[in-house]
């Protein structure tokens, strides 16, 4: 067999690719890391830009909120005042209330005391007609007995005194001295 002669130039270039592959395989992989690491730094860069953008929207959020919270309160206090208002407008209705029964009871005092004395004028003037009425009545159809000895009662009619015949009348008379 013949052994083999390499050239110089062939030396050369078979250490060169060697030196390539070596060097392909010692720094292949940081050479991809390196682009993974680049995409992956890309992709936190967009996601910094959006946290930054919903951090700014937030912050636009809470400055709103914040303005409807003062006008709440705003709103609040000015409810607040207005049912402190309503209250105080409530208790002074109360006393007025208050006051206006205790005058009405008096005053029902005052009426039902007058009315039980009108009530009582008023049995004693019915009790007072009622005796002048069956005296009168009495006395009067007692003398017209005399003149008509069939009349034994009495009614009151149209406030007259109205002899009756026989005992037909509401009120029977009595002639004690005439009989």
């Amino acid at each position: 067999m013949k052994k083999m002669k390499w050239k110089k130039k062939e030396i050369a270039f078979f250490v060169i690719l060697t030196l390539f592959i070596a060097l392909g395989v010692a720094f292949g992989h940081r050479i991809t890391g390196y682009s993974v690491l680049k995409e992956e730094n890309q992709e936190f860069e967009t996601l910094i830009a959006n946290y930054e953008e919903n951090i700014s929207q937030l912050k636009s959020d809470i400055g709103s909120l914040n303005n409807e919270i003062a006008v709440c309160k705003e709103s609040k206090e000015d409810i607040y005042n207005e049912l402190s208002d309503y209250v105080n407008k409530t208790v002074e209705c109360k006393t007025e209330i208050k006051t206006i029964e205790g005058e009405c009871e008096s005053e029902k005092e005052s009426i039902e005391e007058g009315l039980t004395t009108c009530e009582d004028e008023l049995s004693q003037k019915k009790r007072q007609y009622t005796e002048i009425v069956t005296f009168s009545g009495n006395k009067l159809c007692c003398l017209m007995r005399v003149f008509d000895p069939s009349i034994e009662s009495f009614d009151v009619e149209n406030y007259k005194i109205v002899c009756k015949d026989g005992r037909t009348g509401e009120n029977r008379i009595f002639c004690e001295a005439l009989e």
